[in-house]
């Protein structure tokens, strides 16, 4: 009876000891299928603290973000899984150590700090209102570097002809802040590219609202060629140089409109007077 007891004290031992492999080998087994089926995603994650207005170009730079895997079922919807777009942009907040970088954790700096922030080196932000025919049928952008001609009324005082409508070139080079309400800042955070600038759907009223940046001299000279005349504005292309565009000699009125030689004007001129009435 006593080696009966012995034996079935043993065989239960070796029951429970198997019982404990089999149950952990399947557990085993099971948080294998489960981590199989785990999905994992990139994500980009501050890898040190990054301050409120850091740029972002800076945190590319130094280094302050990195791309990590977490399973997809831990990832915001917004959530940034990458640095692309980032460098025209700034942080919106304060970013821990470690946090999801999401879609308006980096932003505008003109979201966080104001438009005044755009404008630099001591110039004004001056807007001018203009249809479709004056500012080149919408097409201006953002960062765009325009023209401004005037067409005024402008007495002659020295050749006695009274009023003569003339056109110039008022200022050249100015470079676009805004179209309306759009701005470069505005369209990069938009679409994810530095500098980037998207088609605006806005009313046609606010398309003909440029805002450039002016120095405080051409701010005056903006103001006054709105008040006293008509403005139109040209569109240079990317590699324009305003110190080196040279204004047209003459200011075009009626008499010199048209390309002649100066003979044809000068016999021109002498018909039209010989036609006056005597006085």
């Amino acid at each position: 009876m006593r080696n009966w007891r012995v034996l079935t004290a043993v065989a239960a031992v070796i029951l429970a000891a198997g019982a404990s492999v089999l149950a952990y080998t399947y557990l085993t087994q099971a948080d294998a299928r489960a981590q199989d089926k785990t999905v994992l995603v990139p994500v980009l994650v501050a890898k040190q603290q990054i301050p409120k207005g850091t740029p972002g170009k800076s945190a590319i730079d130094s280094s302050l973000l990195e791309v990590k895997k977490v399973p997809r079922e831990v990832l915001p919807s917004d959530a940034r899984i990458d640095d692309a777009g980032l460098s025209g942009l700034v942080a919106s907040s304060a970013i821990a150590k470690g946090q999801f970088v999401v879609k308006d954790s980096f932003v505008a700096a003109t979201e966080i700090n104001g438009f005044s922030t755009t404008v630099k080196g001591g110039k004004e932000a001056l807007s001018l209102s203009v249809d479709m025919t004056h500012g080149v049928a919408g097409f201006i952008q953002p960062n765009d570097n325009i023209n401004v001609l005037v067409t005024m009324d402008i007495e002659d005082k020295l050749g006695a002809a009274g009023t003569l409508k003339t056109t110039a070139f008022l200022i050249p080079g100015l470079r676009v802040l805004a179209v309306g309400s759009t701005t470069a800042g505005s369209a990069a955070a938009t679409t994810g590219t530095p500098g980037a600038t998207t088609q605006t759907t806005q009313p046609a009223q606010q398309q003909g609202l440029i805002t450039v940046e002016a120095t405080p001299r051409q701010a005056e000279q903006l103001a006054h060629a709105m008040n006293v005349g008509t403005i139109m504005l040209s569109l240079n292309p990317p590699n324009f140089d305003a110190a080196s565009f040279k204004t047209p000699a003459e200011i075009v009125e009626a008499f010199n409109l048209f390309d002649q030689p100066l003979s044809v004007l000068q016999s021109i001129e002498q018909q039209i007077n010989n036609a006056k009435p005597a006085k």
